[in-house]
């Protein structure tokens, strides 16, 4: 579905603007704070966002719930990704992507490290599914908006693909990771207690990549409601 939809989109879309013609690799970027703040964050990001869709509905089969109900609540999950990204396309153009990215990042690493262990009933399940695909989805939508607004159409290219290199590690090893936590703790048949290492660890990497946004919103202006 990716190609059929995505090839026909390469082949008509055309440049505003003339591009010019750049290196695949632009090393001295990562002589810039800003695009250092804005690579590891993503890269540290990315090792928790697909923890919640691998393990809610196996944190749900450890609360005795049936199948169905994980399938749902996952459903909700990735129907949420979508509202995120829509929201936070808007969020972008009335606060600026950098403060969206922020928001979206902590409340990403709020939900995980709050109301996802606290969650041994339905609803409160509910209430993290919903909110934390909300947040997972506007990171992807925020984060190229960022980098476009902080390197410009000439150099975003370069700049986002660069900054998605940078994803590889989390797409890779965040969720084994995560698994490897709950083997450790839980073994093959974990409690809803045996989770929250593997929830900690992600939330405290979401955590982290806010950390980065949040430094490099405040050397760019002190003022918190500045547009950014």
């Amino acid at each position: 579905m990716a190609l059929a939809t995505g090839l026909p989109a390469a082949w008509i879309v055309r440049d505003r603007y003339p591009v010019r013609s750049t290196s695949f690799i632009e090393w001295r970027l990562f002589y810039d704070f800003s695009f250092l703040m804005v690579f590891f964050a993503g890269a540290v990001a990315t090792f928790a966002l697909f923890v919640p869709a691998f393990f809610l509905p196996l944190y749900t089969h450890s609360l005795g719930l049936p199948s169905s109900t994980g399938a749902a609540l996952l459903a909700g999950f990735n129907f949420s990704t979508a509202i995120g990204r829509l929201v936070s396309g808007f969020s972008c153009d009335y606060i600026g992507p950098l403060n969206t990215i922020f928001i979206a990042m902590l409340v990403n690493a709020m939900t995980m490290l709050s109301i996802w262990p606290a969650s041994d009933t339905l609803a409160p399940l509910v209430a993290f599914a919903i909110i934390n695909g909300v947040a997972n989805g506007s990171f992807f939508t925020s984060m190229p908006t960022a980098v476009g607004t902080l390197y410009g159409s000439a150099r975003v290219p370069v700049a986002m693909g660069m900054v998605i290199t940078g994803w590889t590690g989390g797409y890779f090893a965040g969720a084994p990771i995560a698994g490897y936590i709950l083997q450790a703790y839980g073994g093959k048949n974990p409690d809803q207690w045996a989770y929250r290492p593997a929830i900690f660890y992600a939330g405290s990497m979401v955590l982290g990549a806010a950390g980065f946004v949040l430094i490099l919103r405040l050397r760019l202006s002190l003022k918190i409601f500045k547009k950014l």
